[in-house]
Parts: C-alpha cells; sequence; structure tokens
C-alpha cells in the first residue's frame, strides 16, 4: 500500500522530481481524504514574478502577455497584487505568504531592477525551497549574484531569451516539465 509512504515525502531532497511531485500532491490533499482513490490531478500554480515599480509599460505588457501564453499551456498563474491594488501589507501577504509559498514553481523575470522580486526570488529559492527559474532577456544586464545562484541552489535555473512572449512558455514548459510529469507519474502509482 503506497498511501502510507506518501506522508515520508516531506523528508525527502526537494531536487528528486517523483518526491517533489509527491509533495505538492500532499499539500493540496484535504485532511478528509481516505485514500489515494481521492487523488486528482490538479493543475500546476506557477508564480510569475517581475519588477513593477520602475519597469516600462513595454516590460509589463510583455509580462502579461506571457502569463496569458502560459495560462493557454495550462498553468494556473498566480496573480500579484501590481501598483494600486491593496496595502503594503496585503502586497507582502498576497506575493510572498500565498503565491511563493504555495506556488509549484516560480519562474523571475528578471530584465529590470527590481528589490521586490529580489526578496520574491530569494524566499523562493532559500526559504521555501520552490523549484524557481530565473529568465532574462539576452541583453539584460543581470546582476552577478543571480547568475551565481544557480551553481549554489539546486532548485534555481536561469535562462535567456529573446522574445518574452514567445519563448519563455517553452523555456517554462521545458524546465519545469518534470511537475507536469512527475505528477501524471504519482496518479499511476
Amino acid at each position: 500500500m503506497i498511501w502510507p509512504l506518501l506522508s515520508l515525502a516531506h523528508l525527502t531532497p526537494v531536487f528528486n522530481p517523483l518526491l517533489l511531485a509527491i509533495r505538492l500532491i500532499l499539500a493540496k490533499i484535504p485532511s478528509n481524504m481516505s485514500g489515494p482513490e481521492d487523488i486528482s490531478i490538479v493543475k500546476n500554480q506557477l508564480y510569475v514574478g517581475c519588477s513593477l515599480t520602475y519597469a516600462p509599460e513595454e516590460f509589463k505588457a510583455s509580462v502579461e502577455a506571457t502569463k496569458a501564453a502560459l495560462r493557454e499551456d495550462n498553468w494556473r498563474v498566480m496573480e500579484f497584487l501590481g501598483l494600486t491594488a491593496g496595502t503594503p501589507d496585503d502586497v507582502y501577504n498576497q506575493d510572498i505568504l500565498t503565491n511563493v509559498a504555495t506556488c509549484d514553481g516560480f519562474v523571475g523575470i528578471v530584465d529590470e531592477p527590481s528589490i521586490g522580486l529580489g526578496w520574491e526570488l530569494g524566499a523562493a529559492v532559500m526559504h521555501y525551497r520552490k523549484p524557481s527559474l530565473a529568465l532574462a532577456h539576452t541583453d539584460s544586464r543581470i546582476t552577478r549574484l543571480v547568475l551565481g545562484a544557480p551553481g549554489h541552489n539546486l532548485n534555481l535555473r536561469f535562462r535567456t531569451y529573446e522574445n518574452m512572449v514567445e519563448e519563455v512558455p517553452a523555456i517554462v514548459a521545458e524546465e519545469f516539465a518534470f511537475l507536469k510529469g512527475a505528477l501524471a507519474q504519482v496518479r499511476e502509482l
């Protein structure tokens, strides 16, 4: 019987894709479930973070178009409050304590400087140990801290793109394929 073994998934390293998928499923199982027959595959939650405060409007529009393309690829893209909704406390609660804490994968579009995005990326990688992907345009100047971090954090990758809307959904699909595939493998157990 596999069901009792699933409770041990939290003891495994984050970089094992199958066991990570088990952890993700366990986090979404209501406490009143009786066994694995009650598990249904859920759409993966992806949080896309980016610079907002000083980012050009064209960049922000590209991020929104990219998020729409990710939704078409069957990702549940979580939303941030942005620059006008809620209080600063609401923004922290939504972005860090809800989105970063509960996402299945974090994507940080790091083209533009942003303390908030840096905070989210640090929380995703170091605190919550989320599978994370930092992305930037090939012409962007990226801090060497972000460029060096994947060598020290197995749950972080860095990739570049030429066209955000056209390329990022495919990069995300490639880098996070194990999230979708591993969930299907768990279902087959």
